[in-house]
């Protein structure tokens, strides 16, 4: 992506907004809060998938003919990658996803271009915020997250946890992940949002 970040964000304005802040999330590798839990779990699953490869697979070399049937090894070969990614391949998308998104904040609307699989904008109207949930989150040295979410938090106990690990599928409420600066861009955002 382009990292004329500006640019990116002009692209997005309709001719009646005026651009107000943008920027990027915070790059390289992050560790988030979730990751004490999931990269122990991680690399337990990780452990215990190529225990269950390779016990198949030593089986299968000791006992010839009465090897163990191919479907056990293809199993034990997809838990394996699973967990590899669990493990690796988890940051890595999630370094490359946040390499390629920019953020702004116009008079009107709250606007993510994200460009990974294709550009892909979307925007949070100011003048519904009233009926939005809008959460801040604190990381280290200054970073920060907004997270834009419809509160639905029976909607959430049916269908599991409302949120969503990065890189692990399902959908998450549009955000701007590990800004600069991010309770001044939360002032920034709640002040337009009390204007609307």
């Amino acid at each position: 992506m382009n990292h004329d970040i500006e640019a990116i964000i002009q692209n997005a304005l309709d001719a009646d907004e005026t651009l107000i802040w943008c920027g990027i999330p915070k790059q390289g590798l992050v560790f988030r809060r979730s990751d004490y839990f999931m990269l122990p779990f991680s690399l337990l699953l990780f452990g215990g998938a190529v225990c269950w490869e390779s016990l198949i697979v030593f089986a299968a070399i000791d006992e010839g003919s009465k090897s163990p049937s191919i479907i056990f090894q293809l199993f034990g070969i997809i838990i394996v990658m699973i967990a590899l990614y669990m493990v690796i391949g988890r940051f890595i998308y999630d370094k490359i996803k946040r390499a390629n998104i920019v953020y702004g904040i116009s008079n009107l609307r709250a606007i993510i271009v994200s460009d990974i699989f294709g550009k892909n904008v979307t925007t949070i109207d100011l003048r519904l915020l009233l009926d939005i949930d809008i959460a801040f989150t604190d990381h280290k040295e200054g970073y920060g997250t907004i997270t834009f979410a419809e509160e639905d938090y029976a909607g959430a106990l049916l269908t599991g946890m409302w949120w969503r690990l990065p890189g692990m599928g399902g959908t998450s409420p549009p955000r701007f992940d590990f800004i600069e600066n991010g309770k001044e861009v939360f002032s920034l955002l709640m002040a337009q949002k009390c204007q609307q």
